[in-house]
């Protein structure tokens, strides 16, 4: 099974590109920060992701430098020679993005974000009703311990 989830913050204002046929992609980097305990230092990961589709578009229109975003994707590793020399690159490509709080974005009166344009909704669980106990039958039954 091949699935990252990272939450961190974009590296840059992202832009999305049309390559035709009405899709789109936006090549963007977040920054995630491990802490290690009071005494360590903090250290910075940089992680490239290649987002497609609705998600690239939503990307353009709502986020900004240092917007924070939680991606869920597969990881792949690619290889290209530049004047002879083999570069290694690694990169993620979103399955699925989420963002807490867009910029820009408007709420409902409950305070939720407004939903991502042309992103499958994620199904709620219905409220819980209050809970009533479960006393089975045979244990009514007046038992002397």
């Amino acid at each position: 099974m091949n699935i990252v989830t990272l939450g961190g913050r974009l590296g840059k204002k992202p832009e999305a590109k049309d390559i035709g046929n009405d899709n789109w992609v936006s090549n963007v980097s977040i920054a995630t920060t491990d802490y290690y305990g009071k005494n360590d230092p903090q250290h910075t990961n940089w992680h490239n992701l290649v987002v497609w589709g609705a998600n690239a578009r939503f990307l353009e229109k709502y986020m900004d430098k240092g917007s924070y975003i939680v991606v869920t994707g597969e990881l792949r590793y690619r290889t290209y020679e530049v004047e002879g020399v083999t570069k290694y690159f690694t990169e993620i490509k979103v399955a699925r993005l989420d963002a807490p709080k867009p910029k820009g974005a408007a709420t409902d009166p409950g305070g939720s974000p407004a939903p991502i344009p042309g992103a499958t909704p994620v199904a709620t669980a219905p409220p819980a009703s209050p809970a009533t106990p479960y006393t089975p039958s045979h244990l009514n039954d007046d038992v002397p311990f």
